[in-house]
């Protein structure tokens, strides 16, 4: 009998020792004994230290049960049984306690490294020590992790483990590696492939393992390595895009990497390994004829279920399709065939049901081929269903979150058809709040025919967060902060530690070398449960970064309310600023800013924004436009101390121009002006230059020519700024991870010192490399600036150039637009 065996009868028989001692006492213990079996040795002193069963005290069914997990929870023994014999004399039970203990672990140590691997690092990957109890799973689980990281550099290497026991029952580990050459990938190539470019397919099959292509330095990336788990996972990639170009026959000849990659020019402990697929397509097959049948609500005029309207939906891409392949979206007499297209067929068709709110129609699929011709005629047959409008909306799981700001998010209302569409833009609409975890909605049948409920389950999120930290920027150089945030807020709240409201509260303190400021924001995303978003800003600056002769201080506030009219978001703020120029070096400076030494100038605005955004996502968009208009009115009939008008054009496009590593070209626009007769200060002057425009020259230090100031060194030749600026820069990036962008860009900007002076006649510009890296959702910016027209300004010398000073490195964290 086997041990699992043994132990199960033992315990039904100390269940049925129970009833006989039923009219009498439980029965007692007499006697103790513990049986070692196997090679391992354990003390019994050891084994009675885990057992619930004492000489003298009662037997029960629960104290062997105990005993024996007791035992195999130590980690000591691979078996354990508890054996009760009953006394018919005495009445009394002799157990027998039989363990087999595991050996002990008396060494660890690898063979056939040769020097070439960290030998801890893989003896610490085993999971085992010397000193422990040997378990089989532990260390079998150990070999896999080795072997993974050996495989890290040498993807063919293998381990095999070996036992040595020695005479006092303890056993050494050894493990033998057999290593192959560090290994890069060389050439990637598709043995078989003849009806498919070789190139269409690696770079639409999305293959994990890829050339050591330049952009992406496989040194900083970790890319340029063969994995044999990516190998198989490619291969699967490769049969799912041919069979979705209509070749349902094809096969992959094997995907183990070993034996059909090839190794090359070995050189010591280098070399190369160029990664095979070997694959036999097989017949192409093609859709044939297209039917619908059953669709009896489009046999009306006007109707969406009309025949022809159909066939249109299920041979054309879907609008929301994103980057679906078209061989995937589309359906048409005479395409490829695919098995993937059909079921979004049938998704497409379902969703046109759906939309008006025929939940129950189903849509079977007959497929009809002809072996002769490698056609495939498809049928869709539809059994149509009544429609469905919603009964009641149930949420579920809003432990935090009230109910109001829930269904301000809602698509659908009581009594409203149940378009599933709708459903699904609640749900997305509840996801971009970013107060949950898991959003779900479904409909859910009810009593009443045709009527469903709209289920919304919910599970809470995090939306507070504590941050502090320091960084790094070309401009401000070294700042600390620290900030709190909670994007649910809910100021009339206090019992729910002031949550569940959707509101928006910020505070935020920073300090550095060159600045420091106190922020603190509000808003009221949904005003009296309206499109209607309110808030209101107040903050304190300090700005020694603009100039190496002045410092800046900026207080104020401001109000504001924000809507969506038409897509188009639009923002009216009124506010305040008090500005404040100090420390001014008053040899160096130039009239203009010793002008402001020592003022604090009140500047009341009102500033309207309208702003369009199609972009696809924030941080590394590929699809879209952003268009944003800024009015802003200061002074006038506001009072204060400063009068303009100023615009504000700022236009951004993204193209994706090649799916492999996400390639994406860019083209950014910003133009602004005063209007004439401004009264405007330096510091409120438009200036170019730094992190955030031309990257190629130090931070706000390209100004309209005739605004330098002269002396007798180029070190005081300092703009003081325009009155009209514009910019244009274009930017192709290149992914190179999930969180690493590439980038090559050009800046292009001009500023001018009168008002609606648009003249391109004193354009500087630059070139740069760049680099995009994703760090806790925001981006951080690393760009190498070289400029290409430094500015030209006349003094009594003669002319002198400015703006020369070489390569600029800029620093950015965020998104900037």
């Amino acid at each position: 009998m086997n041990s699992p065996s043994r132990h199960l009868a033992c315990l039904l028989l100390a269940a049925a020792l129970l009833p006989v001692c039923a009219l009498s006492a439980e029965p007692n213990v007499r006697k103790v004994t513990i049986e070692v079996s196997g090679a391992g040795a354990v003390s019994s002193a050891f084994v009675l230290g885990h057992v619930s069963l004492q000489e003298g005290a009662p037997f029960s069914r629960e104290s062997a049960s105990d005993t024996v997990r007791a035992l195999y929870a130590t980690g000591r023994f691979a078996q354990a049984e508890v054996i009760p014999t009953l006394d018919p004399v005495s009445g009394l039970i002799d157990v027998r306690i039989i363990v087999e203990p595991r050996p002990l672990i008396s060494a660890v140590r690898f063979e056939g490294l040769n020097g070439l691997e960290d030998e801890s690092d893989l003896i610490e990957d085993l999971g085992i020590r010397v000193g422990d109890a040997l378990d089989p799973s532990v260390l079998a689980r150990g070999r896999n992790k080795a072997i993974e990281r050996l495989r890290k550099n040498r993807p063919f290497s293998t381990i095999d483990l070996r036992r040595e026991q020695g005479s006092d029952g303890r056993v050494a580990i050894i493990a033998v590696a057999s290593l192959t050459p560090s290994l890069r990938v060389g050439k990637v190539e598709v043995d078989g492939a003849k009806q498919i470019d070789e190139d269409e397919l690696l770079t639409g099959a999305e293959l994990k393992i890829g050339s050591w292509r330049w952009w992406k330095l496989s040194g900083l990336t970790g890319g340029g390595r063969l994995s044999a788990d990516d190998y198989r996972q490619d291969c699967e990639r490769i049969l799912a895009y041919y069979r979705a170009r209509g070749f349902l026959d094809v096969e992959v000849g094997s995907t183990d990497a070993a034996t059909q990659c090839t190794v090359r020019d070995v050189s010591g402990d280098q070399g190369w390994v160029d990664v095979v697929y070997r694959i036999q397509e097989g017949r192409r097959y093609v859709v044939g004829d297209v039917q619908v049948s059953g669709n009896e609500l489009g046999k009306s005029e006007g109707s969406p279920f009309r025949t022809e309207k159909l066939l249109k939906l299920i041979a054309n891409q879907a609008e929301d399709a994103g980057l679906i392949s078209s061989g995937t979206d589309q359906l048409a007499p005479g395409s490829w065939y695919s098995s993937a297209a059909v079921e979004v067929a049938v998704d497409k068709v379902r969703a046109a049901y759906g939309s008006r709110g025929y939940l129950d129609v189903q849509i079977g699929v007959v497929r009809t081929p002809n072996l002769s011709t490698g056609a495939i005629d498809v049928r869709f047959e539809i059994r149509e269903s009544n429609p469905s409008t919603v009964r009641q909306v149930l949420i579920e799981g809003n432990t935090k979150t009230r109910s109001t700001v829930i269904a301000r998010e809602l698509a659908l209302a009581p009594g409203d058809l149940f378009d599933l569409q709708a459903a699904r833009r609640t749900e997305s609409r509840l996801r971009n709040t970013r107060f949950f975890e898991s959003v779900r909605v479904t409909p859910v049948p009810t009593p009443i025919p045709d009527q469903r409920d709209l289920l919304i389950a919910l599970k809470e999120g995090p939306t507070g967060m504590v941050s502090f930290g320091a960084g790094f920027s070309s401009v401000e150089q070294l700042v600390g902060f620290v900030e709190y945030s909670e994007g649910n807020f809910d100021a009339f709240n206090p019992e729910g530690w002031f949550r569940g409201g959707g509101q928006k509260f910020r505070l935020r303190v920073s300090a550095g070398n060159l600045s420091n400021s106190i922020e603190h924001s509000f808003e009221e995303p949904a005003l009296w449960e309206r499109d209607l978003a309110v808030g209101y800003n107040i903050y304190q600056r300090f700005a020694g970064y603009q100039s190496s002769y002045y410092d800046l201080s900026t207080r104020g506030f401001d109000v504001y309310a924000r809507r969506n009219i038409f897509g188009i978001q639009s923002r009216l703020s009124v506010g305040t600023r008090s500005v404040e120029l100090t420390s001014v070096n008053a040899a160096v400076v130039p009239p203009d800013v010793l002008a402001e030494s020592g003022q604090r100038k009140s500047i009341p605005e009102v500033v309207l924004s309208l702003v369009r955004d199609t972009r696809d996502e924030f941080t590394f968009p590929t699809r879209g436009y952003r268009v944003a208009l800024t009015n802003t009115l200061a002074g006038g009939w506001l009072g204060g101390d400063v009068d303009y008008l100023k615009t504000d054009l700022r236009m951004g496009r993204w193209f994706l121009i090649s799916r492999e590593a996400n390639q994406t070209i860019s083209f950014y626009a910003r133009t602004g002006t005063y209007q004439p007769n401004a009264a405007v200060p330096f510091y409120e002057r438009q200036e170019l230059g730094g992190a955030y425009d031309l990257r190629g020259f130090k931070y706000n230090y390209v100004g309209a020519p005739d605004t330098f100031q002269t002396g007798a060194t180029t070190a005081l030749y300092q703009p003081v700024g325009g009155l009209t600026y514009g910019l244009f820069t274009a930017e192709y990036t290149i992914q190179a991870s999930d969180t690493l962008r590439w980038a090559l860009f050009t800046d292009w900007g001009f500023v001018n010192k009168e008002s609606n002076d648009f003249s391109t006649s004193d354009m500087n510009g630059d070139y740069g490399i760049g680099l995009r890296i994703l760090l806790g959702g925001a981006v951080l910016r690393l760009d190498f600036g070289f400029p290409l027209s430094p500015t030209t300004v006349q003094t009594p010398t003669g002319p002198q150039i400015v703006n020369d000073n070489g390569m600029q490195l800029n620093f950015s964290f965020g998104t900037s637009f």
